[in-house]
């Protein structure tokens, strides 16, 4: 799925605040999830270097005049593959981007119409020992994020495919490779994708059904897809 250098907009790294926009206008609360479950919901697990010289800001400017939406995107190097990443070997550079669909509906709605929510996330806590800033090396969980826009004639066009961390948090020390990999025996991956679609009107009830073979020859090769949509030009003050 992912080649040397591959472009995925990911989600980000701690201690790099994950919602990097959603912080300054609402109040997340995280509900914590254990091992067993964050390697079930996690298709890639690879052990990286991060490459420290190589992070971008970038930003999804809404049609509406409001302050851009700002993420962060970060590049690491592949050390071993433990699930997933066809493509991938040692020496093989990624990016991981901190784009998230709820920190974006957060945005909008704060920005546009001066609403504050707090929104519900899952996260995951490393060992208690481990520091992604003393490490080297890091054990990181990922998924696939894609964020759509669909433009005034109904096309799809793709502003956001890259990796990003499965939840809040989702990393884990070295030392933890051997129960890792056998937790990995016992726990399929999962063949799901989940897309967000950015909308400025409804979509018609019938093209709803037709935007499944869409995004299925769009991303081909998972057995389930998932898609919801988020109103990119909200009424604007």
């Amino acid at each position: 799925m992912v080649g040397p250098v591959k472009r995925f907009a990911l989600f980000c790294i701690v201690p790099v605040p994950v919602f990097p926009e959603e912080a300054r206008v609402s109040q997340v609360h995280f509900e914590k999830i254990s091992l067993e479950r964050l390697i079930e919901m996690s298709p890639i697990i690879a052990l990286v270097r991060k490459n420290e010289n190589k992070y971008q800001e970038r930003c999804f400017q809404p049609p509406c005049s409001i302050e851009p939406y700002r993420y962060g995107e970060y590049r690491y190097w592949v050390l071993k593959m433990l699930r997933g990443g066809e493509g991938l070997s040692p020496e093989t550079e990624i990016s991981v981007t901190n784009f998230d669909p709820a920190s974006l509906k957060a945005h909008l709605d704060f920005h546009a119409q001066g609403l504050s929510r707090s929104p519900v996330a899952e996260c995951y806590e490393p060992d208690g020992s481990f520091s992604q800033d003393r490490e080297t090396e890091t054990i990181i969980f990922l998924k696939r994020s894609i964020f759509i826009l669909r433009d005034a004639i109904g096309k799809l066009n793709a502003e956001v495919d890259d990796l990003t961390q499965t939840c809040v948090g989702a990393i884990e020390s070295p030392e933890k490779m051997e129960a890792i990999v056998r937790l990995i025996k016992n726990s399929p991956a999962q063949s799901r994708v989940e897309i967000s679609i950015g909308i400025s009107a409804p979509i018609p009830e019938n093209e709803k059904m037709e935007i499944f073979s869409r995004l299925k020859s769009m991303f081909p090769g998972y057995a389930s897809y998932a898609w919801k949509a988020i109103n990119i030009s909200p009424d604007c003050p």
